[in-house]
This record gives structure tokens, sequence and C-alpha cells, in this order.
């Protein structure tokens, strides 16, 4: 900031030098380069002005904060400023009052008569010569409109010769020139007067004073006159021009310039006062900032090694124990110094110490944190009062429970948002703090079957118990699977065996028979015939069912176009009552499957959809196809009777319809996991259930 301020400082007395010394020349103070000057001169005098009062304010806000050094700063400054702007303001006023005096004495009213009796001279001797002219421009005229224009030009010869005329001319109505006499060689595209001056003439005679570049001055006249036919309207225009004498307009064009420059001074006589007030005025500012800028450095420097130890105690006291101050030599303060700096390296040797310990601590603990998290199993630590300590991620996932905001509470607490969890917290209020061996439960939660075992950390009385839950979800369903998947094979063994001896012996017996019956007892005989076999072919379509789905799956993975496969199921199962709604836009894309039985999975989802249809209304199916970089997902979105939350409707021989085997959808999931893929199923929002089948590329 301080050198801030000296460059800006120094910037302003350069520019201000320069302003004064301009002060001398008159034409620089009425032109533009000063009043920019002068404006940059305020501008850093403001600059200037806005430093050292944001500097007072801080220093202000310092002593009321009681910033150690602050009060002693402020006194300082308002005591060195007092002692110089006291002056400085005398010399002031003395000097403003003093140069208003003295430019008023720049100004005599005797120089001001002089001048205008000078111009008043040189104006009347010009009108004395205008008039003369214009009467010599008469009697030319006069002569001129009894002639022809055969005659105009010796004539005006004659005439400008013997009236001493510099140069006359006559021209037409057209402003094209008649005659032209002149006493130098004339340049006639230059002489030729403006349309505008011989129209001014028309009222009678028209005159004017002009001035060339060469500062010469001419007279000029311009008179219409009559030819001797028609005296109605002026034909012809006399130009006369007279060259006033070079002494003569000299001295008019010198008088009347000084006279002009002298009315300039009298006109900025206030403004040149002004000018020169703003100018000490300036230096004025100038001259107390820098005063003040001097008192608060030098004050603030007296101030500086008391405000450095206070506020390097401050940083001590927040635990900053690694500040040191810079050595400020062998006197008592610097002896004072150097105790305040070993003092806190001993401090920040013992929190190094400290923070070392707290490092370790912390890095244990995210150890433990990081094993907790990465169990396979959820953890829940209660302590002997039944309160939560700790958790994992995993915990919270399978009770569906945010333990964060049950940290510390009782393990009870989580009944106000999962009541269904009281058969937990009975387990757990029931397990006693001196319990030596481990408590085991099963249950099922939101179609998870979770297996918890309690144990204890230690044999400690008011030792910690540890809850380890466990998902045994899908080992279950395995084994569910395998059991199901044997008991088809034996069924198929035992069962679709005999059955077609039992179809053919049944046929047999009618056949043998129905010959030899009456007809009441034939038409028996046939019925029951009828039953048996159709009863047989049920049986060998639920141990074929059976038998499908304990096998695996043999694939024949192709390339096709899933699009044209639900476009080409989609017509083919639609009818009056079943209306299959293509939601998507997609005409083709590819995917490795085996299309048999990808088309089976599709005929069995649309064809349960319309199943469930409720009675008094129409089945509709919306089909929808996304394809992202990773995924294809194929969504079956019906209207009907929705599922029952508490079944799962891919498990073997679960089915909520009158009649099936219940083998389909767990066929249809057993052929999607064979391709990589993923099925699910949910009631839809409105009505009916949405299927989606996911299949990664």
């Amino acid at each position: 900031m301080k050198y801030l301020i000296t460059s800006i400082s120094v910037i302003s007395l350069a520019l201000l030098i320069i302003l004064i010394r301009s002060l001398s020349n008159a034409d620089f103070i009425s032109g533009n380069t000063f009043q920019l000057l002068l404006r940059i001169n305020l501008f850093f005098v403001v600059i200037l002005f806005g430093f050292i009062a944001y500097q007072i304010f801080r220093l202000v806000k310092e002593v009321k904060k009681e910033v150690t050094g602050s009060r002693l700063t402020l006194r300082l400054v308002i005591s060195y400023s007092v002692m110089i702007i006291i002056p400085l303001m005398v010399l002031y006023f003395v000097s403003v009052s003093f140069l208003t005096k003295s430019i008023e004495s720049w100004f005599n009213v005797r120089v001001e008569s002089a001048l205008e009796g000078g111009l008043n001279i040189g104006q009347k001797t010009l009108d004395l010569m205008r008039k003369d002219i214009e009467l010599k421009s008469r009697s030319i005229g006069y002569s001129l409109s009894n002639l022809s224009e055969e005659k105009f030009n010796p004539v005006l010869s004659d005439l400008r010769e013997k009236f001493d005329i510099y140069e006359a001319m006559v021209l037409d109505e057209d402003n094209q020139i008649i005659a032209l006499s002149s006493k130098e060689y004339t340049d006639i595209e230059q002489i030729i007067p403006e349309r505008e001056e011989l129209i001014l003439a028309n009222n009678g005679f028209h005159g004017k004073i002009d001035i060339n570049d060469k500062n010469d001055i001419y007279l000029k006249t311009y008179l219409p006159f009559f030819s001797s036919g028609n005296k109605l309207k002026p034909k012809y225009y006399l130009n006369i021009i007279q060259k006033v004498p070079d002494s003569i307009s000299q001295v008019a064009l010198s008088v009347e310039s000084v006279f002009e420059d002298y009315q300039a001074l009298t006109y900025s006589r206030n403004s040149l006062k002004v000018i020169y007030q703003i100018t000490l005025t300036i230096i004025l500012f100038l001259a107390i900032i820098l005063s003040i800028s001097l008192a608060l450095y030098f004050s603030r420097r007296f101030t500086m090694p008391i405000s450095i130890l206070s506020n390097a105690t401050q940083e001590i006291a927040q635990g900053n124990f690694k500040k040191k101050i810079p050595d400020q030599g062998k006197d008592e303060l610097g002896m004072l110094i150097r105790s305040f700096n070993s003092m806190t390296s001993k401090l920040d040797n013992a929190t190094k110490t400290l923070e070392l310990n707290k490092q370790r601590i912390e890095t244990s603990r995210n150890f433990l944190e990081n094993v907790i998290n990465n169990m396979s199993s959820g953890i829940v630590v209660i302590d002997y009062l039944k309160n939560i300590r700790l958790t994992n991620q995993l915990a919270t996932k399978l009770l569906g429970i945010n333990f964060e905001l049950l940290n510390g509470q009782r393990f009870s607490q989580i009944l106000e948002t999962s009541p269904e969890l009281d058969e937990i917290v009975t387990f757990i209020n029931k397990s006693n703090n001196n319990f030596d061996s481990n408590r085991n439960l099963t249950i099922k939660i939101k179609k998870r079957i979770l297996s918890l075992q309690l144990t204890k950390e230690s044999n400690k009385k008011n030792a910690n118990s540890i809850l380890l839950i466990d998902d045994i979800s899908e080992i279950t369903a395995a084994q569910r699977n395998e059991a199901w998947s044997e008991v088809a094979r034996r069924l198929a063994h035992e069962i679709k065996n005999p059955l077609t001896p039992i179809q053919l012996s049944a046929e047999r017996i009618e056949h043998k028979f129905s010959q030899k019956l009456e007809k009441k007892d034939k038409k028996l005989l046939g019925e029951i015939t009828t039953t048996i076999v159709n009863q047989v072919d049920a049986i060998k379509n639920m141990v074929n069912e059976f038998t499908e789905y304990s096998r695996s799956p043999i694939l024949n993975k192709e390339e096709i176009n899933i699009v044209n496969l639900l476009n080409d199921i989609s017509n083919l199962y639609e009818k009056d009552d079943l209306r299959i709604i293509k939601q998507y836009k997609i005409k083709k894309l590819d995917i490795q499957c085996d299309a048999t039985k990808i088309r089976q999975v599709f005929v069995n989802l649309i064809q349960n959809a319309y199943e469930a249809k409720r009675p008094e209304q129409h089945c509709e199916i919306k089909v929808k196809l996304k394809n992202t970089k990773q995924t294809i997902a194929i969504q079956f979105i019906d209207n009907g009777m929705g599922l029952q939350d508490d079944i799962d409707i891919f498990q073997p021989y679960v089915t909520t319809k009158n009649t099936g085997t219940g083998l389909g959808l767990a066929v249809v999931k057993k052929i999607i996991e064979e391709h990589n893929g993923i099925i699910t199923i949910e009631n839809n929002k409105v009505s009916g259930v949405k299927v989606e089948i996911i299949f990664k590329k």
C-alpha cells in the first residue's frame, strides 16, 4: 500500500509542476490540454484522498476493536496533522488573496478604451471606402445601361481606369460574365460570384467586405441595371471589386485581433482567478494528504512492534504455534520478542506430537470404518443400554433405516419409521446383558430373507453387543430352485413314463367294448375315455414344463433385429380385446440372442397380461424400447389387475391364476438370466404391472 501511495504522490507532484509552469501561457490556459491536465491532477488527488481516508478508516476501526497500539497511533496522527495543516491553511488563504488582487491589476481601462477607439477608426475608414465604391458603381452602371453588349468591354475598361477601380465585371441574369476589366491577371472561375449574391442585389444594391487567405481586404458591390430595351426586369449585374490598401488593411486587422484577444482575456478574468484558486487548492490538498500520509507512516512505524507482538499473541491463543516475530534489535523489546519466539517453538513441538497421535487414531478409525463398510454382513453395534453406537451401510440397506439419524438413540426407536421390524426389536430386547452364547433369528422383510446373529464383544457386564445381518434371499432362492428342479426331474421320470400306457389302455378299452355296449353305455364309455385322455395330456404338458424348467436352456445365439421381433409378435397376437401399443420410434436395433427363446419370453409376457385383464375391459399393453450406451431396455406395461405385494411371482409354482403350473415366469426369468439380462416386475402407478427386461451390450 505504501509503495502505491508513494508512486501516486510522485506522479501528482510531477503533474502539478507541469500545471504550474503552464499558467504563464494564456493560450495554453484556454486550451483543452490545460483542462485535461487539471482534471488528471484532480483525479490523482482524489485517489490519494481515498487511500488516506481508507487508512484512517482502518485505524478508527482498529481503535473500536481495541487493537493494541491503535489508540497511540491515532493520537500521533492527529497531533502531526494539526501541526502541519494549520500553517498550510494560513499560507493558502494569503496566497489566494494575493493572486486575486494581482490579476485585477493586470487589466487597465485606458488600454481597453484605446483599443476600442482604434477599432472604430478602422471601421469608419472601411465604411467611407464602401460608400465611395457604391457611388462609383452607380455611375458606371448608369453609363452602361444605355449601351449595347458589344460596347460593354471597352467602356468598362475606360470607366475602371477613370475611377481607379481594382476589378469590374458585368454578368447576365444567368451568372455568365459579359464584360471584364482588371488591374491584374484574373482567373475567371475564381471571380464568378455566387448566385445568391446576385439575388440579394435585386433589391437595388448589395455590398460586402471579404478577406482572403492572405489577409487582404476587398470591398465588393453588386448593382443590377436595365438594358436599353427593357426597363422592367434587370438584365445585367455590375460587380465592382476594390482592394483596400495594404497599409489600411494590416492596421485594421491588427487592431481587431488585439482587441479580440484583450476581450477574451477580459471575459476569462474570472475563469483565470478560478483556475489559480483551483491550482492552489490542489497544492493545499496534496500537501495535507502527503503530511497525513507521513504522519500515518511514522506513527505506525513507531507502534508497529507493539502491534506485531499483540497480533502474534492472539494467533498463539487461536492455536497458531508456528508464529515467529522478526528480531527487533537488542533492546528490551527485542529480548521480549526472543522469549516469545522460544515459547512458540516449544508449543509448536508439543502440538505436532499431539497432531501425530491424532492422525494415528484417525487412520485406525478410518481403517475400521472401511473394514466394517466393506463387510458382506450388515453390522449394528449396541451398548448395554440398548443404544445404537455404530452401523455400516449394508445394515442401512438391508433394514431400510437411516441409522445416521438414530445414532446414540435406543434401538427401539426404529419402530417409529419401520413398525414392521418389531420382531427384531423384540429379539434385541429379550437379550439380557449377561448372555454368553450367540443368539440367532431368521425373518422375512420386504421380500428379503434375513439371518440375524447377536454376539457380545467380551464377557464383561457392560460390553457392547454386535448384531450381524446377512441377506440369505439368493441362497434360499437357489436352494428352492434346486429343490424344484429335483422335483421336476423325478416327476418326469416317475410320472411321464406311465402316462402313455394309461392313455393307450383307455383308448383300447373304448375300441374293444364300445361295439358291445348299448348306446347309453357306449356314450358313457366314450366320455370316460375322453376325460382320461385329456387329463393324461394335461399331465404330460405339466411334466414337459417341469422338464424344461429343470434343464438349463441351450441357447443358439445370433444377431437379430429386436425391433422386427417385437413388431411381428405384436401384429400376431393383437386382437379385438387385446391392443398392443408400440411406444418407440426405433426401426433397427441388433442384439445377440436366441430368437426362439426371446420370442417365447415376449409371448409369455403378452399372454400373462391378457389373462390378468379385468373382465369388464379390454387388455391394453404398452411396449417401450430404450437404447443407451450400456444397455437395451424393453418394457411391457398392461392395465390389468396387478400383483399382490407379498408374493414373488418369479418363484416356481407361484401363480395368481386359477389354472397353470406357475412355471411360466420362472422359465422366463431363467431365459433372461441365461442371456446375462435382468428382469423385474412391479405394479404400475395407475393400474396393471410393468415388466422391464434389461440386456447389457
